[in-house]
């Protein structure tokens, strides 16, 4: 979502008429290809750590748990993703992408490192999951993000920066949305692993505070970021009626498109937790429900994310 509107800019500055703009526009499409092999490299990372675990728990119909991909090829697997994610970066030539992907990579490894086993410290293991979310979204902003944001540019990407004091409005409510997110979609797919996690004396949020107070606390977060998005729409709305033409050139009116989209996804997740707390006993459904149900509608939820942006 904040690499194509800097491609675009590219693209108006006539682009093609500089080796060193084509290939920065190149650049702008792979980074999240950047993330999608750091991130899938971590997760293979974390089945390799966990797979007796995994056996215990019933997930038998994973690669690595059930034998059908050995631990050398696994790890070669782990360090050819991030290898190649870590140098993409590398050619934007500029700090801020290279400080973003190294952060996500140390939180994949220190996630599923024994001893350090981020994903064994209660509210850390969310934490760094959130924090690896935002760190994925904001480098698709980070070309631009290093040059010299006060700068008077007047370039197709001012529809989505919303410069204020320094800060970009925009990628920051964005990251936050998706930090959040997490202490839904992640207590939920720890739900269906209770009886594993106990076993190998994991504390994880359901453990702690119980099936139905977990379901209950992902409710009360769904609503809380449903209303942010209206605070955040009123907000920066207001703010500009008050401060006049001056600052409308540099904080972007936000539409309501935003909101809008943010709260129809919110409403579906709030559906689909009433469903889970109906059926918090069966087990299977749980586990299912996470994987055919709750990732997609996270999905859904940066979707809706795009959609308030594209229609700034």
């Amino acid at each position: 979502m904040f690499c194509v509107p800097s491609a675009l800019n590219q693209i108006q500055g006539n682009i093609f008429g500089s080796f060193d703009n084509r290939l920065s526009l190149l650049i702008s499409f792979l980074l999240p290809i950047s993330t999608l092999l750091i991130i899938t490299g971590m997760y293979v990372l974390n089945d390799l750590f966990d797979a007796d675990l995994d056996r215990s728990n019933g997930k038998t119909n994973r690669p690595i748990s059930s034998g059908k991909v050995s631990k050398g090829h696994a790890l070669l697997f782990v360090i050819m993703t991030n290898v190649i994610g870590l140098s993409i970066p590398v050619c934007t030539n500029n700090l801020l992408g290279i400080l973003l992907t190294s952060m996500i990579a140390l939180i994949g490894i220190l996630y599923s490192l024994p001893k350090v086993s981020l994903k064994d410290t209660y509210i850390i293991k969310t934490c760094a999951i959130g924090i690896a979310m935002a760190n994925s979204l904001l480098l698709g902003a980070s070309i631009y993000l290093h040059e010299d944001i006060g700068a008077d540019t007047g370039n197709a990407f001012r529809w989505i920066s919303g410069h204020l004091e320094g800060l970009i409005l925009y990628p920051i409510f964005a990251g936050a949305m998706l930090f959040i997110m997490v202490f839904v979609t992640s207590p939920l797919n720890d739900l269906g692993d209770i009886k594993g996690d106990r076993e190998t004396g994991r504390r994880t949020i359901p453990i702690v505070i119980g099936k139905k107070n977990t379901v209950r606390l992902c409710l009360l977060i769904t609503i809380g970021i449903a209303f942010s998005s209206w605070m955040f729409y009123v907000t920066s709305n207001s703010y500009n009626e008050g401060n006049g033409t001056e600052l409308h050139n540099n904080v972007n009116s936000i539409s309501i498109a935003l909101p809008l989209a943010v709260s129809g996804t919110c409403l579906l997740i709030i559906f689909h937790l009433l469903n889970v707390l109906k059926k918090m006993e069966d087990q299977n459904y749980i586990r299912e429900s996470v994987s055919k149900k709750s990732m997609p509608l996270h999905l859904l939820l940066q979707l809706s994310l795009v959609i308030g942006c594209l229609l700034q």
